[in-house]
């Protein structure tokens, strides 16, 4: 569930969008009844306003776009003067600019006021991203956490450099990818058929149950505990296929509540990949959608390139952090070749 302050942020960038249509629609009103009756030629009147209302259901198309990005919690860029300032005193000047810089990249008009305050603090924006560069990415080290996107905008190359992180700080990592085979995930444990695959999420579910019980048990803080533990990683790709093909749903639905919710004591991060961040994208289970809500979320922006039409990664990702409504933009790895030797 999002919070009630969200909600309401939804809503009045809603009818800021909506605002435009109602501009055109009521022109195209206007100019079909002024230019009837001043110059006596229906014709003309319909006209100009039928190219008016062309341009407002051309309009219609682009707030219907916008809609989908304020539905995913990116508002700022619609928002203009008082509304803009009350946003930025409640989340932060650098929240209001990463929303903005977000919209332009995905092709989305901004407001006047909201690409004016990104303008001034470009220069601050610029220098925050030199100096940060991809430190956030060590949060998916540690972290059960979901890389989702279109396709083309980068997660199999962010996932992939993401294990490279893991293997090398220790842990075993175990890679499932029912469109993959192992010649691309050399170094690492590799499943590919699906009863492996249903094997290995079995066996994730024991390790992870028996660590739990072992620490239980243990007179051990769980520092010490830990310590003496081997990290376990699991990596799923192409999570929103499972549901279709693994047939022990009872056991999906386990997996997904366990790995969600008890998977950072015993050490056995889940990394999901998947196209989108809805109920689908873990397996199709009902009741694990408000779990997906709040977990560590990326989301690897893609745009179309202009001279081929093919999807293209920005460069870019939306991080939500665990807990967290709040999306900041941030560089991904820069790699000049896909990982395939960990």
């Amino acid at each position: 569930m999002q919070d009630l302050e969200q909600l309401q942020w939804k809503e009045t960038a809603y009818e800021a969008n909506d605002w435009d249509t109602q501009i055109f629609v009521g022109g195209a009103l206007a100019a079909t009844t002024f230019l009837t009756y001043f110059t006596s030629s229906l014709p003309a009147g319909l006209l100009a306003g039928g190219c008016l209302w062309f341009y407002g259901l051309r309009k219609t198309d682009e707030i219907s776009f916008r809609d989908d990005l304020i539905n995913r919690g990116v508002v700022a860029h619609v928002l203009k003067e008082e509304d803009l300032r009350k946003y930025e005193a409640r989340y932060g000047l650098e929240s209001v600019l990463n929303q903005v810089q977000t919209a332009l990249n995905e092709g989305h008009r901004t407001s006047s006021h909201s690409e004016d305050l990104l303008n001034t603090y470009t220069p601050h924006v610029n220098e925050v991203n030199e100096v940060d560069d991809t430190a956030w990415v060590q949060n998916l080290i540690k972290q059960t956490a979901l890389v989702w996107g279109n396709m083309g905008g980068g997660k199999s190359w962010l996932t992939r450099y993401v294990v490279k992180m893991k293997k090398d700080a220790g842990y075993r990592v175990v890679v499932l990818d029912p469109d993959g085979n192992k010649s691309s995930w050399s170094g690492v444990e590799s499943y590919h058929e699906w009863e492996d695959i249903e094997a290995q999420i079995r066996a994730y579910v024991e390790e992870l149950e028996k660590r739990l019980s072992d620490f239980i048990k243990s007179d051990k803080t769980e520092e010490e505990w830990q310590a003496g533990l081997q990290p376990f990683a699991l990596i799923c790709e192409e999570a929103t296929t499972y549901g279709d093909f693994i047939k022990d749903k009872a056991l999906l639905e386990k997996f997904g509540k366990l790995a969600l919710t008890k998977s950072r004591k015993p050490l056995m991060p889940l990394t999901v990949v998947a196209h989108n961040n809805t109920q689908t994208c873990l397996f199709g289970i009902k009741g694990l959608y408000n779990l997906v809500s709040k977990m560590l979320q990326v989301e690897c922006l893609a745009e179309v390139d202009r001279n081929t039409l093919q999807p293209r990664s920005t460069g870019t990702a939306l991080v939500k952090l665990d807990s967290s409504n709040e999306k900041i933009l941030k560089t991904l790895p820069k790699m000049t070749e896909k990982i395939i030797k960990f």
